[in-house]
């Protein structure tokens, strides 16, 4: 919610609208934008509800606390005006829950804020339909309030009485436990269900496992059920419903997880998020994902970040060995070898995909020679000898090694 829509709307919302929707939505804001806009923002709102008569004396104190919050940020003590102003006897839970599906609506509202709005009375039926949708379309946020609810040990049939028993196991290991029943975690249900099932979970554990070291809210020896679930789930191969995910589905949640992978920042959910992308494409119908996808997923893994938290090629590599390549296709490959990408590159094509090295099988594609050529690559930047042999000739090769190990000597 930008500026503009804060100052026009101050004027037409009740009062329990403007202190809860634009609150939160300004505490949201400030996670993504500076603490100077996020106070102009919220001084702007004061200055409206000032001139708006509709809007109580108590309303815009409290829109005045919320731009404190937004310019604070997302921090604990950055929260504690909305804190105070829930604590307010003019603010009720009825009034809260008036909101309850425009709160829901908000991208980025900050965990604390979530769980501020659940402890003073925030009570809504999150629905299966809700938590798939915004799953699938990667919104940001939506599983904070899954989130806020367990934390504050709130009863499932407040929030999740609409939920079925396998979205429950996963939203909710505080309650059942760190590890749930296998029957909880994957009953037999269709494919379609499997894949909404992993959608949400990778929200959930994406969420929890980045929050691990702040207090949110998996705590002792449920804060990596999520993941450990994830990964149960895909290792136990007697769940039929997820052996028969189709490889539309499982391109749509490789790319899910990558781009959620984003939001990781600890070593321990970054090797558990490739043990994920592995098993994900060990899954039957993964070889069906057509090359093209799996050419463009290796090109979005390489050009990430190189570091300890970096996503790893191998499995879409490992996928892509088993396929005929067409010439623009090997090309796209090989170019990668070059630039910002070329450490990465040569590092997962030197590796081994089923008794060769991906690099070998790479240069062995029809076109691959007059590919090398026209991206004017040499021997040096091919990570494997008999690669280079392919693509250049024995001559080639024995020469720019010759020339390499003399400028060696000179260096």
């Amino acid at each position: 919610m930008g500026q503009q829509p804060i100052a026009a709307a101050a004027g037409q919302l009740s009062l329990s609208s403007a202190l809860l929707v634009r609150s939160v939505a300004a505490a949201a804001q400030a996670a993504a934008a500076a603490a100077q806009a996020a106070a102009e923002a919220g001084a702007e709102a004061v200055a409206a509800a000032h001139a708006a008569p509709s809007i109580s004396t108590a309303a815009v104190m409290a829109l005045g606390l919320m731009s404190f919050a937004a310019a604070a940020a997302v921090e604990d003590t950055s929260l504690e005006a909305l804190r105070w102003l829930l604590r307010q006897p003019a603010v009720t839970a009825a009034m809260i829950n008036q909101s309850s599906q425009q709160l829901l609506a908000i991208p980025g509202v900050p965990f604390p804020a979530a769980k501020a709005l659940v402890r003073a009375g925030l009570r809504m039926q999150i629905t299966l339909q809700q938590l798939a949708a915004r799953a699938n379309a990667c919104f940001e946020g939506f599983e904070v309030w899954v989130q806020a609810f367990v934390a504050d040990d709130a009863l499932l049939e407040e929030w999740a009485a609409d939920l079925p028993t396998e979205l429950r196991a996963l939203c909710c290991c505080r309650h059942l436990g760190a590890w749930c029943p296998a029957e909880l975690l994957a009953p037999q249900l269709s494919a379609h269900r499997t894949a909404d099932l992993f959608a949400v979970a990778l929200h959930i554990a994406a969420r929890g496992c980045r929050n691990l070291s702040h207090g949110y809210p998996f705590d002792d020896d449920s804060q990596e059920a999520p993941a450990d679930n994830i990964y149960y789930m895909l290792t136990a191969h007697k769940f039929g419903s997820v052996a028969q995910l189709p490889a539309s589905a499982i391109e749509a949640l490789l790319r899910l997880a990558m781009r959620l992978h984003s939001r990781i920042n600890n070593l321990n959910t970054a090797e558990t998020w490739n043990h994920f992308m592995t098993e994900f494409c060990q899954l039957p119908a993964a070889v069906q994902v057509p090359t093209a996808k799996l050419v463009e997923l290796v090109q979005q893994v390489l050009q990430k970040p190189v570091g300890p938290l970096m996503l790893r090629a191998n499995p879409f590599l490992d996928l892509l060995a088993k396929k005929e390549l067409t010439a623009e296709q090997v090309q796209q490959l090989l170019s990668l070898l070059q630039g910002p990408t070329a450490r990465p590159a040569a590092a997962a094509f030197g590796r081994q995909c089923g008794g060769h090295k991906f690099m070998e099988r790479l240069a062995s594609q029809p076109g691959a020679a007059a590919a090398a050529a026209d991206l004017g690559l040499t021997a040096a930047d091919v990570p494997d000898d008999a690669a280079a042999v392919l693509l250049f000739g024995d001559e080639v090769v024995v020469l720019e090694q010759e020339e390499f190990e003399q400028e060696e000597q000179r260096i």
